[in-house]
């Protein structure tokens, strides 16, 4: 199992999970949109091989909402086509294209079917075959905007994790000697137990006889307080220590097979308010089903829809069902069989969460009936029949919904996608199969950094294998116009942020449709919502945590702009003197493991390179105190002195006298300040909750684990330093052998503070400032000059969590488990160092399709034109599943008087406009009085306070006659763009009764 490949994977749903997809099997039927959706998403996920079934041909029309086949491949078989590109896409998938005739003989090759052709009888045929084989079933079907998804797991299904959330263990803090017993645990962890709930118990000192017994139901007393159903009485005395986990409960399912299920559906319900409308859609494909099945499918004009209405009465008695939206039922039938590119992605993306369900047993699968629909979509007054006729263009499936003149639009629109990574790809190549920005006056602007790593490939199908190392948006681009030759695609490499706002500047906001964000941290987020709001230009921003995504939409003048609200903290932030001291959970050692790589290989080189290379640098360290000035002197001495390697050996002896100072002098000196049997001052044992008491480590080189650290730090050291690493197990057994380890001697006079606010306030440890001085003075005459190392620095280096031999998550685990040993705290992966130090976010292809075809629906209206109720916040996780929608929230507006009198109402996305091109700041002042009826008190750009009426009268007059833009030159210290012909400045003003009142920015032409 490459765990660098499938990072991002495991960390949604398990290496376990993923382990089990990689030999798993699953037959495809019907290869159009929704089955090369599927296809798509299951190869990416790793899954062993894949068969696809589809008698039909490669038709122009199936251009439009499907990326595995290309203009080349019209007129051949579809399957052969799609296993061919899916092959290419994914090399370790086994993609095989099956006969038809040979289905029903094959079905026992596989473990799953996922049906997304055919009608509700072949599909129930399909289904009893299934059942016959011993095969589990999913079905997507989609009508226009409307799907269905439906699952069968057989009679007897066991889900082994209903919700993937991450299980992390609890610290006790004490077991009572009773019956039942109830188990405490620290304030700082509660331990989010529902009555019922199984734990199991690992670590305790005392108290042994519960340590990996059986699992033990609870009883909820408190927030940090349980009860189990045993008799400690005759236990030993609970000392000290241990943890619990809660077990994940298997849940049994039981599903019906299509025939019995139709008549009897249970649905998952896909948005509550809409949940009414779930029933009428059930008996709204069972009717148009019917009627296509009496009268073709190629039928799709009012009379077909009335015929397929009148014939829902059936269908509703059958179900027991009455009043149906005829409307509904309707639209339904006038879909027919068209697929549409984001109906296809989002349902192509739930179908095929439900068979990575089937396979891997984890997560909570659909029972059994789970319907989608996007009205909010549709125009409101329908196309003529004329628009709607197909003209043979890979477009016509979606001009059947909404037209020719809409399509036109679509193509001649200009669209700017920030981020070209899982969401990015995923709307990309959405925009490229409905012809977004794909006519001669449209065009779609890319821009993305990063270049394309082995993590990418499993949720970013426009990479390959033989794209690793290659910038992402140029290697997107050609994978764009191999999917539609007619792709107007414009790939920049620029960080969307202030240092690239000469390339994106008012010429080519004014140019843009809309912004599609893909980035994935809030800081991104609210840089481009501001420069959207600034602009007024729509923005859609999607965002994704393993199988959770969210989609928002922001519409100028109507709605609110992203930073109205705040996200949650992206990163959790612990004690300073929990990690330094005092940890009690892996998460503290995994944090501590990635600071100390930070200080030893980053920050320490830049340090020493600073020192070399910057003239200044020793006297803005004597502006310091010297309790700051010492330990970075003391590092400068270490790496340029006492500890500078000149041979490999020395780096492997550097990384044996690390060993030892942090994970045994270190504990020793801890233990020296706080012995084992200290109290408080309250009377209470120090080393009690919290607070667990450490044990330092005697190093052995037959440990495995002792030599992992030896093996990582020392390639480290030597990376740092120029030096050719090792790999030869057996070179560094002899080196640390032959190490002269100083004899510890505990530090007198040290403080350890034990809590932040000791951290943040120290005081004097062992010297005062008078001894730190002359401290720092004896070290400065120790380190060789710049001037007798000139040319000499050493490489800091950056986590890189997508290299398997670059040895940074081998020592980040190495050094997180010898540091949980010390402490006694369950041990952490290799895959767990990567998450940690990496900052990596859980990833899955089947969240980052649905993202991907939700931000599509939203820019379907935007191009119409729709009002704010049609539009959604969507927000899912296809866990459990969940899917939530919301209308965004209205634009807040504010009113102001105005000293002439009327009114001034306005929201956020409202700006004042002037003309100053060659105006002061005096005229300007004076012309927005007379415009605007308000007197303006103060002027700033960006951080920069051009004017305001407290500043001094020598500085006023020296800048009123001065332009705007020379202001912002001069005081601002901005170079402004050649390019740019208007700025954006923040304005106060007072209204006509002299208060201070909130307005809009003022856009200022200056060119």
């Amino acid at each position: 199992m490459d765990e660098v490949l499938y990072s991002r994977l495991m960390h949604s749903i398990g290496r376990k999970a993923v382990e089990w997809l990689s030999s798993s099997r699953v037959l495809v039927l019907g290869c159009r949109g929704m089955g090369a959706e599927v296809a798509k998403n299951l190869a990416l996920s790793g899954v062993a091989s894949v068969g696809l079934v589809d008698e039909g041909t490669v038709c122009v029309e199936d251009l439009g909402c499907q990326m595995l086949l290309k203009e080349g491949d019209v007129g051949s078989n579809r399957a052969v086509a799609t296993a061919r590109t899916l092959r290419e896409l994914s090399p370790c998938v086994d993609a095989i294209a099956i006969s038809e005739a040979a289905l029903e003989s094959s079905l026992k090759d596989f473990q799953l079917l996922v049906v997304t052709m055919g009608t509700l009888p072949y599909i129930a045929h399909v289904n009893r075959m299934c059942r016959e084989a011993g095969v589990m079933l999913v079905a997507a079907i989609s009508r226009g905007v409307f799907s269905f998804v439906f699952v069968d797991l057989g009679e007897c299904f066991s889900v082994l994790d209903e919700t993937g959330e991450p299980v992390s263990p609890v610290l006790v803090e004490g077991i009572t000697q009773d019956s039942p017993a109830t188990v405490t645990v620290v304030e700082e962890q509660r331990h989010g137990l529902e009555d019922g709930d199984e734990v199991v118990f690992s670590g305790i000192s005392g108290m042994e006889e519960l340590n990996h017994r059986a699992s033990y139901p609870v009883t909820v007393t408190g927030s940090c307080s349980f009860t189990i159903p045993e008799d400690t009485r005759g236990f030993n005395r609970y000392v000290s220590g241990g943890y619990f986990h809660k077990k994940r409960p298997v849940k049994k399912m039981s599903f019906l097979p299509m025939d019995k299920s139709i008549n009897s559906p249970e649905f998952c319900i896909s948005d509550p308010a809409k949940a009414g409308r779930t029933p009428c859609l059930h008996i709204a494909f069972q009717a148009a089903d019917e009627y296509e099945r009496q009268h073709g499918d190629a039928d799709s004009s009012s009379s077909a829809n009335e015929e397929a209405c009148s014939s829902d009465s059936g269908a509703g008695r059958r179900d027991g069902t009455s009043g149906l939206d005829e409307e509904l039922v309707k639209l339904v039938a006038q879909g027919g069989s068209v697929e549409i590119c984001p109906i296809v992605a989002i349902t192509g993306g739930i179908a095929a969460q439900e068979a990575i369900k089937a396979l891997s047993k984890v997560f909570m699968p659909v029972h059994q009936w789970f319907y989608f629909d996007a009205t909010e979509c549709l125009p409101l007054k329908s196309s003529s029949l004329e628009e709607r006729t197909p003209l043979g263009s890979r477009y016509d499936s979606q001009a059947a919904l909404f037209g020719r003149e809409f399509q036109q639009k679509l193509s001649s629109s200009q669209w700017l996608v920030v981020g070209a990574g899982g969401i990015g790809s995923e709307v990309l190549k959405n925009l490229v199969l409905m012809g977004v920005g794909c006519g001669t006056s449209g065009r779609i602007v890319m821009t993305d950094m990063d270049s394309v790593s082995k993590a990418n490939l499993v949720d970013q199908a426009l990479y390959h294998i033989d794209d690793l190392d290659r910038p992402k948006t140029p290697t997107a681009a050609r994978a764009l116009r191999r999917i539609n030759p007619a792709a107007q695609i414009h790939a920049l490499q620029e960080k969307f942020d202030a240092s690239s706002e000469s390339l994106f500047d008012t010429s080519f906001f004014e140019s843009m449709t809309g912004v599609i964000s893909a980035v994935d941290n809030s800081t991104s987020r609210l840089y481009i919502d501001m420069r959207c709001v600034n602009y007024r230009r729509p923005l859609i921003d999607g965002g994704k945590h393993g199988a959770k995504g969210s989609v928002q939409v922001f519409v100028p003048f109507q709605s609110e702009m992203y930073a109205s609200t705040r996200d949650p903290p992206e990163h959790r932030e612990f004690p300073i003197c929990t990690l330094k001291n005092f940890p009690y959970a892996p998460e503290h050692t995994l944090k501590w493991a990635v600071e100390t790589f930070e200080a030893l290989f980053k920050q320490r080189p830049v340090d020493v390179n600073s020192y070399l290379s910057k003239r200044d640098f020793q006297d803005s360290m004597r502006k310091s105190p010297a309790s700051t000035r010492l330990p970075i002197l003391e590092t400068l001495r270490d790496a340029l002195v006492l500890q500078r390697p000149l041979s490999f050996d020395a780096c492997v002896q550097w990384a044996r006298l690390q060993f030892e100072e942090l994970f045994t002098n270190n504990i020793k000196q801890l233990l020296y300040n706080f012995p084992a049997g200290m109290t408080t001052s309250a009377g209470t044992p120090f080393w009690s909750g919290t607070k667990r008491i450490p044990t330092p480590l005697a190093f052995h080189p037959s440990d495995p684990l002792h030599m992992d650290f030896i093996i990582a730090a020392a390639n480290l050291q030597a990376t740092v330093y120029g030096l050719k690493g090792c790999r030869d197990h057996s070179l560094f057994v002899d080196i640390v052998q032959r190490v002269a380890v100083p004899h510890f001697q505990p530090k007198e006079g040290i403080k350890i503070a034990v809590s932040d606010s000791e951290v943040r306030n120290p005081q004097r440890r062992g010297q005062d400032d008078s001894d730190a001085t002359a401290a720092c003075e004896a070290i400065l005459q120790e380190l060789p000059t710049p001037p007798s190392l000139v040319g000499y620095r050493l490489t800091p280096l950056e986590f890189e969590k997508d290299d398997e031999h670059n040895f940074h998550a081998d020592f980040i685990a190495a050094a997180a488990n010898l540091r949980a040993h010390n402490y006694g705290i369950p041990l952490s992966t290799k895959l767990q160092a990567r998450l940690i130090g990496g900052g990596i976010i859980p990833a899955i292809i089947t969240s980052t399709s649905v993202v991907g075809g939700l931000i599509c629906l939203e820019l379907y209206k935007l191009l119409l034109q729709k009002p704010l109720s049609d539009y959604r916040h969507s927000y899912f996780n296809l866990a459990v599943p969940l899917f939530c929608f919301a209308q965004p929230m209205k634009a807040f507006e504010h009113t102001v008087a105005r000293s002439q009198g009327g009114l001034l109402n306005w929201t956020l996305w409202d700006k004042f406009e002037m003309d100053c091109v060659g105006m002061p700041l005096e005229s300007f002042l004076l012309n927005f009085k007379q415009q605007q009826g308000l007197e303006i008190t103060m002027v700033s750009y960006g951080k920069s306070l051009l004017y305001a009426e407290f500043l001094p009268r020598k500085k006023l007059q020296d800048r009123f006659p001065v332009t705007l833009l020379d202001l912002v030159t001069s005081v601002g210290k901005v170079a402004v763009p050649p390019t740019e012909t208007k700025l954006v400045f923040s304005v106060s003003c007072t209204d006509a009764d002299g208060n201070d009142v909130e307005v809009p920015d003022v856009i200022v032409k200056v060119r």
